[in-house]
């Protein structure tokens, strides 16, 4: 019965989160609830260092932590101030190849509806055969 009125009173208590940008060598210093998801607090970053939550690398979270729906209360960072590190994912080989891929694909589509533009055009714009003349 302790452990969770613990847990309920971490809910509401103001978790203080130092991160610090290294893409941008910016320091921010955030006051979440600790209702707060991870998910949430990653959201808020992004809105911050213009780095998407896909895209975003961090240290600092605890390694037991598996998913982003888990509260600030139950994540088992430190309270009240707990220190995290986030850059942007390198760009890799295969995130290039998927890009390829991607742009590919995309291209194909556009030829094929171009060919498909040209084909109405050339049936609209094209004489019937005339019929050979009888003697």
């Amino acid at each position: 019965m302790h452990f969770s009125s613990n847990i309920a009173d971490r809910l509401t208590q103001s978790y203080t989160l130092n991160v610090h940008d290294e893409s941008h060598q910016k320091k921010y210093s955030l006051k979440f609830l600790g209702s707060k998801t991870v998910l949430e607090v990653k959201t808020d970053v992004y809105t911050l260092t213009d780095i998407p939550v896909r895209h975003q690398v961090w240290t600092g979270w605890p390694s037991q932590l598996k998913s982003d729906r888990t509260t600030l209360a139950c994540s088992g960072i430190r309270y009240p101030v707990h220190e995290f590190t986030i850059k942007r994912a390198p760009f890799t080989a295969q995130s290039s190849k998927d890009n390829k891929k991607v742009g590919i694909c995309w291209l194909l589509l556009q030829l094929n509806n171009m060919l498909l533009q040209f084909k109405k055009l050339c049936k609209l714009t094209a004489t019937p055969p005339t019929p050979p003349l009888k003697k």
